[in-house]
C-alpha cells in the first residue's frame, strides 16, 4: 500500500521508502547482532569444515592449516587472494568463527544494498506489459523488505520477552511473511491471482538463487577481512 501511495503522489504523510528501510533495517541488524553475541548452544549436528567445528575453537594447529590449505581461488591475483583466504580460514577455525561471524554480520546490510538493486533488474522482464519501470520495482522491494524486517524485529522482541513461544511465533511469522509477499505483489502490480502466483514462484526461486550468491560472496569478503 505504501508503494502504491508513493507512485500515486501521496508522499507527504509518509517517510520516503529508502529512509523507512534504513530506519527499520538498522533496528533489525542491531537486534540480530545482539542475538549473535550470545553464547552458542553446541550440538552434535554443528556445522563442520573438513572435519573441524565452525562454532567452537579448534586447538589443533596442524589440522587447521591442513583444512585451510584446500581453500583456493582461481582468478585475477589468485596467489594474493588465496593467501588471504587461507589466513582468514585459519583464524576463523582457530577462533570457532567468532571474528568471521562478526565481520559477516557487519557486511550483511551492505549485501542487502547490493541484492535489492540487482533483483529489481531481474524483475524487469516479468513486467513488460504493462511496462513497469526499474524505480517501481526498487521501491516495491524496499517496501517489501521493510515490512519483513519489521515483522522480524517484533518477533525478536517478543521472543526475548517470552522465550517459551519463540518457536511457534517464528513459524507463524514465516508463514505470514510468505503470504505478505504474495499479497503485496498482487496489490502493487495488480495481476490476477493465478498470474501473481506464477510470478511469485518464479521470482521467489530467482531471489533465493541470487541471495545465495550474494551471501556467498559476502562470506568470501568476510574471510578476506578477518
Amino acid at each position: 500500500m505504501l508503494a502504491v501511495e508513493f507512485f500515486d503522489g501521496k508522499r507527504a504523510r509518509y517517510l520516503p521508502p529508502i529512509r523507512l528501510y534504513l530506519v527499520v533495517s538498522v533496528v533489525f541488524f542491531l537486534l540480530l547482532g545482539m542475538g549473535e553475541s550470545e553464547p552458542a548452544v553446541v550440538t552434535d549436528s554443528d556445522s563442520t569444515f573438513n572435519g573441524l567445528s565452525l562454532t567452537q575453537p579448534n586447538t589443533d594447529r596442524v589440522a587447521v592449516e591442513k583444512a585451510c590449505a584446500k581453500v583456493e581461488y582461481n582468478g585475477p591475483f589468485d596467489q594474493q587472494i588465496s593467501a588471504k583466504l587461507r589466513a582468514g580460514c585459519t583464524k576463523a577455525l582457530t577462533e570457532g568463527g567468532a571474528s568471521f561471524g562478526a565481520v559477516f554480520l557487519r557486511n550483511l546490510p551492505k549485501a542487502m544494498f547490493v541484492l535489492l538493486p540487482l533483483f529489481a533488474v531481474v524483475m524487469l522482464p516479468f513486467y513488460l506489459w504493462p511496462r513497469r519501470l526499474y524505480a517501481e520495482h526498487l521501491v516495491y522491494l524496499l517496501s517489501n523488505h521493510t515490512a519483513i524486517f519489521l515483522v522480524s524485529v517484533i518477533v525478536q522482541i517478543v521472543s526475548l520477552a517470552f522465550p517459551a513461544i519463540s518457536g511457534p511465533l517464528t513459524l507463524a511469522s514465516l508463514l505470514y511473511v510468505v503470504w505478505y509477499c504474495w499479497r503485496g505483489m498482487r496489490v502493487f502490480y495488480g495481476n490476477s491471482r493465478s498470474l501473481t502466483l506464477a510470478k511469485f514462484l518464479a521470482l521467489g526461486f530467482l531471489y533465493m538463487t541470487l541471495a545465495s550468491l550474494v551471501l556467498t560472496l559476502t562470506g568470501v569478503v568476510a574471510l578476506l577481512e578477518v
